[in-house]
């Protein structure tokens, strides 16, 4: 399947997707971008190209339809997110007349309006998020059509192969979102107190500023028992599903994979938290049960083969509905 995922506004730049590794759309290099590990290991939402060797393709580095490569798609991921796109949908049909379209939600703040739009315009409408109810408001609006959850893809094999540490360290590692910092929610506070109560060391610390921070991020927060993260959004939740494949177990937060991948343990209730963390600590049994989940659910749904299969099996219901 030849594909795509297009977007009007993002600070990524182009690239494509080759035996499961990114290259650089204007010069061919491998792209190693700050949020990747090499060219070899992207994060979620970017690695849809890489499912199916394809390409990501961004209105802010090429401002006319003409600089978008002359393709044969079969299926296009689309993003928008500006009001009065400069990168409508009927521009996109345009230049690629034999593909199926797909709206894509990315963001939990983008615009009703940009949203209802795209949505109405493409032929699949497509969210990162497990409750797609919370689009009821703009989908009902749209006869005829429905949302899908479209899970993000993760590379399981890779990043378990790489970071998985079988034995753990007692200890509790404190996320800090530092680059939105409403999402930190009461994570120091609670992994502050939970330390202290149980003797537990906590590590809290970031890697923004290093090229290879990804790598780095994932080599610091492994060892590491518990991850805290008690994020009160409800974005997708990249970073819960890290855990998952590695092996750490997550503690708290709102995000969509929280409340999948670590049901017990999602949320921000501090007493639901610390019950659990409890008993984690006083019955083992019961903290590999939790991996065990977790793992498994990971790969049923966020897996490269999950991702894709849902995808092509999507795209096949649609064809036949025509």
């Amino acid at each position: 399947m030849k594909f795509a995922l297009i977007t009007d506004k993002s600070g990524m730049e182009p690239y494509y997707a080759r035996d499961g590794k990114v290259y650089r759309f204007d010069n061919d290099e491998p792209f190693v971008h700050e949020q990747s590990i090499g060219n070899e290991c992207y994060m979620g939402f970017w690695n849809y190209p890489v499912l199916f060797d394809g390409w990501f393709l961004n209105w802010n580095y090429m401002k006319t339809m003409d600089e978008f490569p002359e393709l044969d798609l079969d299926l296009i991921f689309l993003s928008h997110q500006r009001k009065n796109s400069p990168l409508p949908v009927s521009a996109i049909r345009k230049k690629y007349p034999n593909a199926i379209i797909c709206s894509i939600t990315q963001e939990t703040f983008i615009d009703d309006g940009v949203l209802y739009n795209n949505f109405k315009e493409c032929d699949i409408v497509l969210g990162c998020y497990s409750d797609v109810e919370r689009y009821d408001h703009i989908m009902n609006r749209i006869p005829g059509k429905k949302m899908h959850w479209m899970p993000e893809p993760f590379d399981v094999n890779y990043l378990n192969d790489k970071f998985y540490t079988g034995e753990k360290d007692l200890s509790i590692f404190s996320y800090n979102i530092w680059y939105r910092p409403q999402r930190q929610g009461h994570t120091e506070q609670f992994a502050k107190y939970i330390g202290e109560k149980y003797n537990l060391p906590v590590s809290r610390s970031w890697t923004e500023a290093r090229m290879q921070q990804w790598t780095d991020f994932l080599d610091m927060w492994t060892p590491h028992a518990f991850f805290f993260n008690l994020d009160p959004e409800p974005h997708p939740g990249d970073q819960c599903i890290q855990c998952a494949i590695t092996g750490t177990v997550n503690i708290g937060g709102n995000n969509d994979s929280h409340k999948i991948l670590f049901p017990d343990t999602a949320g921000t209730d501090f007493a639901k938290l610390e019950e659990k963390l409890q008993l984690y600590l006083t019955n083992p049994d019961e903290y590999h049960k939790a991996i065990t989940y977790a793992w498994e659910k990971v790969n049923e749904i966020y897996s490269f083969d999950a991702v894709r299969s849902r995808i092509i099996k999507l795209v096949e219901n649609y064809k036949n509905s025509k």
